[in-house]
């Protein structure tokens, strides 16, 4: 075989050609594979990426629920204990309106109800004079262990007046004796009302003891007595004051008189209960005829065809053209601290 210098034979040139081409073609096929499999590492990875955000995502919104199911077990418990503290208070209030409603349907209707002579004629010398120079004013004779046993209750406002006494009168008004009293005590400071200790004088007629406290056996009225219920006012009012000349020498003293009064509970005065007020029940507007000197009596009413005790005649209201007179409940004086 003949070769021609300088010129590479034929196949050699060819198996050279066809080794560059499958060198060429594995090197190729590597980059492409060691790039197929890099772009899966990549896939894999942004995947795997995507998944832990989405786990992420999920387990804050399940954390979220968890808190807002939390909040709501909360709320509801809540809204149950007031839920029930409320159901608590209707069942009382509702218990108290039943009680009363029940009270007041057995209570003798105020239209059939009247109180008789008879029925205060026990009561009226345990209505007694209080006198605090130059004032006049009227008292009620009282049992009361609590303030040293024999006392006479009568309105702060009277016994403001300066030194006091009591004057004590029998059935047919004749003056059987007086009484120094002393210890004054102011009951709250919500109500007019004092209380006194009443003291034998020496020599005097009639001891503290013999006295007349029958009242401190009447019960008291409901706290709420009815608009329309009957009512007696007894004491000593400015009409009932006479003044004499004296064995008609020419000196004039005057003369009191217990005089009873009576109408019917015209109406509440609620501006004395809490909220507006301090006091836990009303006082009452009377249609008693009240004056100046009633003040620190007493009022008597009747329920269910018993008599009871309504209060103590402190003020008139006057209006235009009438006037009524105002009942400190019975409940305001005894039951406030």
């Amino acid at each position: 075989m003949k070769y021609q210098k300088g010129f590479i034979q034929i196949p050699i040139l060819i198996a050279i050609i066809l080794g560059f081409i499958v060198v060429g073609g594995v090197s190729y096929v590597g980059v492409f594979r060691y790039q197929q499999t890099q772009f899966e590492k990549e896939r894999l990875l942004q995947e795997k990426a995507e998944r832990d955000a989405r786990d992420t995502e999920i387990r804050k919104l399940i954390l979220e629920q968890q808190n807002a199911l939390e909040e709501a077990k909360l709320e509801i418990e809540s809204t149950k204990r007031e839920t029930k503290s409320i159901e608590e208070n209707a069942s009382k209030k509702i218990t108290k309106l039943e009680s009363q409603l029940s009270e007041d349907q057995r209570r003798e209707p105020p239209e059939n109800v009247t109180i008789t002579a008879e029925e205060i004629e026990p009561y009226l010398t345990g209505v007694v004079l209080i006198v605090c120079y130059p004032a006049l004013g009227s008292g009620s004779l009282w049992n009361l262990p609590e303030f040293g046993g024999y006392s006479v209750i009568t309105n702060k406002h009277v016994t403001d007046e300066g030194y006091c006494g009591v004057n004590i009168h029998d059935e047919y008004e004749a003056s059987i004796g007086g009484f120094s009293i002393k210890d004054i005590k102011r009951w709250n400071p919500f109500t007019d009302i004092s209380v006194s200790k009443l003291e034998d004088s020496t020599g005097a007629k009639v001891l503290a003891k013999d006295l007349n406290y029958r009242l401190s056996n009447l019960p008291k009225c409901s706290p709420k007595a009815a608009v329309g219920s009957p009512v007696v006012v007894i004491g000593y009012p400015a009409f009932g004051v006479k003044y004499v000349d004296l064995y008609n020498q020419g000196f004039k003293q005057y003369v009191a008189y217990r005089i009873a009064t009576n109408g019917i509970i015209s109406g509440h005065d609620s501006s004395v209960e809490i909220p507006r007020g301090n006091l836990p029940y009303p006082n009452y507007f009377v249609s008693a005829t009240i004056d100046s000197g009633n003040s620190g009596g007493i009022a008597i009413s009747k329920e269910n065809k018993q008599l009871c005790v309504l209060g103590v005649p402190t003020w008139l209201t006057v209006g235009n053209f009438a006037t009524q007179g105002l009942v400190q409940n019975i409940h305001n004086i005894f039951d406030t601290p």
